[in-house]
């Protein structure tokens, strides 16, 4: 019975942490906005992966209590925008989610993942092949000018459905080849990080997140006029591609920066979050 106190309070303290961490990215995000390539790089809402590791390293129960939270904590950040609760709501829907889907896959088959994700993500790299091309050249066709105002509508990923498309492919392609060196032996990636892990935090992540967005969408559109105005796919699209796009960001800093950090801080914990089946090593 201590020993679960004990337990459960330096859970606590973790997922503090972690949301305290959160905080002060958004606080950077906001006050020291940081532009690569003239991308605003902080402002694609690299929170994420501090608020999301309640979920994936404790369960659906904190991976709950930490999104409400994370969103709650946007109304003490300089300049809060106007809080709506029905969002507090999806943050928090999206925590639980994560965790329980990672509960739910975290010791299952990863190379059926892959798969998947090679397909997937084999389609995102080809639509934006041929937005790419069709904006280029073929810029006065109707579809074209779907594109240019697509991108248009997200301004911190500029050329989202083009550029923004291949780059997130050719990101989880390069996992896929690293992933299948690494069973080859060559040594490229530290084992104790798990590259097998990524494509299963991919299946909790990305799916949540796009209901998240999905719901988010409808619920702005109904309580702002101005996004009302606008036409729902305008308007969605690019709201999905930039949560792929996040996601695919959010994934690799939660594997290779957090997890492995938090492997050698608390080994024990670490594993009893993680799948330790003999096929996975």
């Amino acid at each position: 019975m201590a020993e679960e106190r004990r337990k459960r309070t330096l859970r606590m303290v973790q997922c503090a942490v972690f949301l305290a961490m959160s905080f002060v990215v958004r606080i950077v995000e906001q006050s020291f906005p940081i532009t690569m390539g003239g991308v605003n790089f902080m402002k694609l809402g690299l929170s994420a992966p501090f608020t999301l590791m309640p979920a994936i390293l404790f369960g659906p129960t904190y991976g709950l209590i930490a999104g409400a939270l994370s969103d709650l904590m946007n109304l003490f950040i300089p300049n809060p925008v106007q809080w709506i609760p029905w969002l507090t709501l999806t943050a928090a829907l999206k925590g639980w989610m994560v965790g329980l889907i990672w509960k739910w896959i975290k010791c299952a088959d990863y190379k059926k993942v892959r798969r998947g994700m090679l397909v997937s993500f084999s389609a995102i790299g080809i639509m934006g092949f041929v937005n790419l091309i069709v904006s280029k050249f073929f810029v006065n066709t109707g579809y074209a000018q779907i594109i240019l105002e697509l991108n248009s509508r997200e301004k911190t990923i500029p050329n989202i459905t083009t550029y923004g498309f291949i780059i997130s492919a050719l990101v989880v392609f390069a996992l896929l080849f690293i992933a299948s060196k690494v069973e080859e032996g060559m040594g490229i990636y530290s084992q104790r990080r798990n590259i097998n892990n990524i494509f299963l935090l991919f299946m909790a992540v990305l799916p949540a997140s796009i209901i998240q967005t999905t719901l988010n969408t409808f619920i702005l559109r109904s309580m702002i006029a101005q996004h009302a105005e606008i036409a729902f796919m305008i308007y969605f699209i690019p709201r999905i591609a930039k949560t792929l796009i996040v996601g695919v960001i959010t994934v690799i800093i939660i594997n290779d920066v957090l997890l492995l950090l938090y492997s050698k801080a608390y080994p024990d914990m670490y594993r009893e979050s993680m799948c330790y089946n003999t096929s996975r090593q």
